[in-house]
C-alpha cells in the first residue's frame, strides 16, 4: 500500500512550507539529513530561538536576562531549588502547571499578576492541549515539547503561533521587577 506525498495536508508536504516560513520569521534553515524538514534557528525580537520539528519536535527560546523562575508541566523537582519558593499561580487552566518555583523577591511580584502569566500560558494550555507533550521554563531557557504524531512534525502554523507567545511569555517573566521588600 503506498502514501501520498504530495497532498498538503501530509506530514510529507509540510517540509517544503518550511523555506517560507523561515524567511517569514527571519531564521535560518538548515537541511535535514534524509527526509526531515531541517531546524529553524537566528533570533526573534532579541530572542535566539531554536526549532527542531523533526528529532524532537520543540521550540526552544533562550532566555536573555535569566530570570530565577522554573516553570513546569510536569513534576521533575524533588525538593524546592536553591534561593527559590514554591508558587501557586493563579488563573491557570486547572493542573497545567506541576512544578512553580520563583526567587525569593520575585514571587511576591510573580504571585500579584498571575492574572498576565495565566493569559500567557494560554495558548500552550488551551489553542492545543493534546499536543503539547510539556512546557517548561527555566532561568536559561523556554522548551515546548509538541506531539503532532508519527513522523515527528510540528505544523508551521504553530510554529507561528507559538514561537512568538514563548517570546512573550519570556519577555514577561524577565521584566518582573524584584519585590522592594525583598
Amino acid at each position: 500500500m503506498s502514501r501520498t506525498v504530495c497532498g498538503a495536508g501530509t506530514p510529507r508536504a509540510r517540509p517544503r512550507k518550511y523555506p517560507a516560513l523561515a524567511a517569514k520569521l527571519g531564521l535560518s534553515l538548515r537541511d535535514a539529513a534524509g527526509s526531515g524538514t531541517g531546524t529553524l534557528t537566528g533570533e526573534v525580537d532579541g530572542y535566539r530561538v531554536f526549532v527542531d520539528p523533526d528529532d524532537r519536535a520543540r521550540i526552544v527560546v533562550y532566555t536573555r536576562a535569566e530570570p530565577q523562575i522554573v516553570l513546569r508541566t510536569y513534576s521533575h523537582e524533588k525538593r524546592v531549588p536553591a534561593g527559590m519558593v514554591a508558587v501557586t499561580p493563579e488563573g491557570l487552566p486547572n493542573g497545567f502547571l506541576r512544578d512553580a518555583y520563583a526567587g525569593q523577591t520575585i514571587a511576591p511580584v510573580l504571585h500579584a499578576r498571575d492574572a498576565e502569566l495565566g493569559a500567557l500560558l494560554r495558548p500552550f494550555a488551551e489553542r492545543w492541549p493534546r499536543t503539547v507533550a510539556h512546557l517548561s521554563v527555566i532561568p536559561e531557557r523556554l522548551e515546548c515539547a509538541l506531539d503532532f504524531g508519527r513522523p515527528t512534525h510540528i505544523p508551521p502554523e504553530v510554529v507561528e503561533a507559538l514561537l512568538p507567545a514563548a517570546i512573550s511569555l519570556l519577555r514577561f517573566l524577565e521584566s518582573l521587577p524584584e519585590s522592594p521588600t525583598g
